[in-house]
Order: structure tokens, then C-alpha cells, then sequence
């Protein structure tokens, strides 16, 4: 589901004229497992290799052909990328409206079976769970 929402909203983002045959740049905040399945789910679904980036190794240096950053985590989409379309995604954080190039945001948001089975993992003798949520 995820993967698909991934492709569409590349594909509906980026005017066709200009993308075609363009570079795809992906920009990881961290190594984290959220951001690389993301990732990984996101190069599956686009069915091509996307060169990727994290900024564990430093500021990214995006070229003048880059048409669109796929930025995975709030550190990499609060980076400058010029006038590339930006398709960022995050779980909850907010991410401040840039003015430079078009910005579209996909909300990656774990399943709550996985959320539920990952804190009884850490908390095994958790039997509530208290949520407050805004969005």
C-alpha cells in the first residue's frame, strides 16, 4: 500500500515534460530500519535504482539534474534541495512549508499491530496504553 502511494504520488508530483529521463535522488535522515523499508519499499515500487544519500554521511550535494528528492525522515526533508520536487515522508513530525521547489508529503505511520507488538516486546507486562494524537 505504501509502496503504490509512493510511485503514484512520484508520478502525479513531477510534470512528466520535465521529468522524463531525470534523475531521482533518495535522501535518508539516518540508517534507521523505519527509513531504509521505506526506502527499500519506495526502489521496489519505483522499479528502477534511485541513488541514495543519509546525512549520517554529511550534507547531501544534489546536482542541477535532480527533478525530484524522495527524502525519508524530518532531518533530510528540512534540507535545501533548490528547485527539485521534494516528496517527503514522515511519521508525525512536522515539517516546515518550504517556498523553493514543490513540496508534496506522504505520512509514513507504522501499523498499530506492529506499534502494539513492538512496545510489548519492550514492555512485556504493559497492559494499557494511553494515546493522545493530533494531527
Amino acid at each position: 500500500m505504501v509502496r503504490r502511494l509512493l510511485l503514484l504520488l512520484l508520478l502525479f508530483a513531477v510534470n512528466p515534460t520535465t521529468s522524463s529521463g531525470q534523475p531521482v535522488v533518495a535522501v535518508l535522515s539516518s540508517e534507521l530500519r523505519p527509513y531504509v523499508e521505506a526506502y527499500d519499499g519506495f526502489r521496489a515500487a519505483y522499479g528502477e535504482q534511485v541513488p541514495l544519500v543519509s546525512l549520517s554521511a554529511g550534507v547531501p550535494r544534489i546536482g542541477d539534474r535532480t527533478r525530484v528528492v524522495v527524502a525519508f525522515g524530518s532531518d533530510a526533508a528540512r534540507q535545501d534541495y533548490g528547485a527539485a520536487t521534494v516528496i517527503y515522508c514522515v511519521a508525525t513530525a512536522r515539517v516546515p512549508d518550504a517556498d523553493r521547489g514543490r513540496r508534496v508529503r506522504i505520512r509514513m505511520l507504522p501499523h498499530p499491530e506492529r506499534l502494539a507488538h513492538e512496545l510489548r516486546r519492550v514492555q512485556p507486562r504493559m497492559g494499557r496504553l494511553g494515546v493522545l494524537w493530533t494531527m
